[in-house]
């Protein structure tokens, strides 16, 4: 298994067609893209992980919470 900045596609195909590992693991990779493995399939491209959109609270209020 092998793990650690494998969310390039190619990265990840090298690692395993070497015979490296029989499998990779995405951390933020797939946080940045929850559909990883359909994009690579589509040839789509991937979005980079961005700590300050992916990881930060939403605390916006909506239109029905504002009412009283």
């Amino acid at each position: 298994m092998a793990n650690g900045h494998l969310e390039n596609p190619g990265t990840a195909t090298e690692i395993i067609g070497k015979g490296e590992a029989d499998v990779v693991t995405l951390g933020k990779g797939a946080l940045a893209n929850h559909d990883w493995v359909n994009k690579v399939k589509a040839g789509e491209p991937i979005a980079d992980f961005q700590l300050e959109k992916i990881l930060s609270p939403n605390a916006r209020i909506k239109d029905f919470e504002a009412q009283v």
